[in-house]
């Protein structure tokens, strides 16, 4: 039985460790606090969460929200993946290196991927779910 969230103009939708997001608008620092911490609760509950994430509206990620996303990955050390339908452009460039960043200062592995159809994305989000089932958790990790 899944579990939906309204965050700002935001919707986490929460099934087990199967995670959507549907992004509306800008992704505030407030937004970001309050779906880190639904999307952490998930993660300690199971070990780790896959997320479909839907842009359904483009809008501002300002720094704070990513600094505070990123402080939340090296403070937490997730075990997750992430596909995303509906990003433009400059979403893809700075999710990517948002996310490469942290893999590689914190030595994590959560890869994200950007896909044109929703059929795509969850395919591969499923792939991702093996791959996380059939590998060990990382000493430090929930």
């Amino acid at each position: 039985m899944s579990e939906r969230f309204s965050i700002g103009m935001h919707t986490l939708i929460i099934d087990g460790y199967r995670l959507e997001q549907q992004l509306r608008g800008d992704y505030l620092l407030e937004h970001a606090v309050e779906m880190l911490r639904l999307i952490e609760q998930a993660i300690a509950k199971h070990g780790f969460a896959v997320t479909f994430v839907k842009v359904i509206e483009p809008g501002r990620h300002p720094g704070d929200a990513r600094h505070y996303t990123a402080q939340w990955y090296k403070r937490l050390n997730p075990r997750g993946a992430s596909a995303v339908v509906g990003a433009t452009p400059a979403m893809k460039l700075i999710t990517s290196l948002l996310i490469r960043a942290v893999n590689l200062l914190y030595k994590q592995n959560n890869p994200i991927a950007f896909f044109d159809h929703e059929v795509e994305a969850r395919a591969w989000l499923e792939e991702q779910v093996h791959r996380l089932r059939a590998a060990p958790p990382v000493a430090g990790a929930p």
